[in-house]
Order: structure tokens, then C-alpha cells, then sequence
């Protein structure tokens, strides 16, 4: 992949230097452009070490660090992340958005936007009824109730592999097999899999959940995976990336 865009690069350097005919450089302003955007991208590329892209120096390196520094040093097991592990706190488990806001209908029959984390929020909305009952058709009264908590026991049971978890233990990476972990990153936010989350459950879920910190723990978890033939799908915002969990039963 790398070298591939090298080449591509090297080759849009060569045609942004001569950019079209002299009758295409008179009607375009700027006729390097082209070949401009291509030195930016092929320096992203080419022009910058793999340690100078990462933002987080691996937990493992300080803790090797730490051990050789002054008794000052912070252990690497005291420091927390920006970004919380149970993020169901303050998250929905089964729909979009925090636990704090969402729509009603307040006292005088108007729909609100509850919580406090918007600037709408805590205002009524004369207007918006009407509005999704005329564009949307929308019809208000017809009411569904969803499962109020996640009931641990109506998850798929975890797929347990002794030996990659005795593996797993040894890198020092984060990880859970709690089913509220597991549930809230085994989804997408397709309206399909909101209302099955809202009203049922998925028939496959993550067997475990992982935390790495930085690039060299990602490249554990792959050996690992490659090592015990284990299926790895990358998480971010929230969701997955593949949307309803894939058919991989048998791993």
C-alpha cells in the first residue's frame, strides 16, 4: 500500500510540473495545483517517520521507562485515558445519543428537548409537533416501550479461548468480557439495529472488548488474532465498522 502511493505520488509530481497544454495554463489560474496537492499528499506519505503520527507513547515503553527513572515517576496503571471505558454510563445503551436528552412531550402538550447539554435543551418547541405530523407523518400517539436495562442474561454467552486470553493477560492491554461492554460495541446506528437493541437482541455479539493505547498494542492484538485465527473489528465513536455483527460463529 505504502508503495503504491509512493508511486502514485512520484507519478503526479512528474504531471504537475507540466500541467496541460499552454492554452489549459492560460484559462487556470492556478495551473500547479494539481501537482501541489499531490506534494502534500505524498508528503504525508513519504516525509514523516511512523513515531512522528502517533500521538500516544505506548503505556509498555513509559512503564519500562518509569521502572529505570526516579521513584517520582507516575506508574503507567495510575494514568487514566480521555475517554471512558464504560461509556453506557452516560451513553444509551439501545438508541442514539446521552442517557439525559432526549424528546418529550412537556405540561403544555409541546415537545422539549430534556438534559442540559444543548442549546435547545430544557425549551419547549411550539411548532415541532405539527411539523413532523404534516412533513413526516408522523402519527404521535402510537407508542412503543423499550426494555428499560440491559439484562445481562439475555446476551449471547462469550466465546471463551483459554490460551488467547493467557496471551492477552501477558501484553498488559485493557480488556472486558462484560456484556454491557460487549452489547454496546456490537452494533452500528442503522435504525434496524437501534430498534433491535429497543425491542430484542442481536444473535451475535463481540466475545471480548479491547482497550489499546497505543500502535504497538494494536499490532499484539493482530498477532493475536492471526496467531488463534480470531475475527478483530475496529470500533470508533461508538460504533463498529461493520454494522450488525458478521456471521463468524465458529471463531
Amino acid at each position: 500500500m505504502a508503495e503504491a502511493a509512493a508511486a502514485a505520488g512520484g507519478t503526479g509530481l512528474g504531471a504537475g510540473a507540466s500541467y496541460g497544454s499552454a492554452a489549459d495554463r492560460d484559462r487556470d489560474p492556478d495551473p500547479d495545483r494539481a501537482g501541489r496537492r499531490l506534494r502534500v499528499l505524498s508528503g504525508h506519505l513519504l516525509g514523516r517517520p511512523r513515531e512522528a503520527l502517533s500521538t500516544n507513547e505506548c503505556k509498555a515503553r513509559r512503564a519500562a521507562s518509569a521502572a529505570t527513572a526516579a521513584p517520582t515517576a507516575t506508574p503507567a496503571a495510575q494514568e487514566s485515558g480521555t475517554i471512558p471505558k464504560k461509556r453506557q454510563e452516560v451513553m444509551k445503551w439501545n438508541g442514539w445519543g446521552y442517557n439525559d436528552s432526549k424528546f418529550i412531550f412537556n405540561k403544555k402538550g409541546q415537545i422539549e428537548l430534556t438534559g442540559k447539554r444543548y442549546p435547545l435543551s430544557g425549551m419547549g418547541l411550539p411548532t415541532f409537533k405539527e411539523w413532523i405530523q404534516n412533513t413526516l407523518g408522523v402519527n404521535v400517539e402510537h407508542k412503543t416501550t423499550s426494555k428499560a436495562s440491559l439484562n445481562p442474561s439475555d446476551t449471547p454467552p462469550s466465546v471463551v479461548n483459554e490460551d488467547f486470553l493467557h496471551d492477552l493477560k501477558e501484553t498488559n492491554i485493557s480488556y472486558s468480557q462484560e456484556a454491557d461492554d460487549r452489547v454496546f460495541r456490537a452494533h452500528g446506528h442503522c435504525l434496524h439495529e437501534i430498534f433491535l437493541l429497543r425491542e430484542g437482541m442481536f444473535e451475535r455479539i463481540p466475545d471480548i472488548v479491547l482497550w489499546p493505547t497505543c500502535h504497538d498494542d494494536v499490532v499484539k492484538i493482530v498477532n493475536l488474532a492471526c496467531k488463534y485465527n480470531l475475527c478483530i473489528i475496529p470500533i470508533g465513536g461508538r460504533r463498529n465498522k461493520c454494522f450488525i455483527w458478521p456471521d463468524v460463529s465458529c471463531r
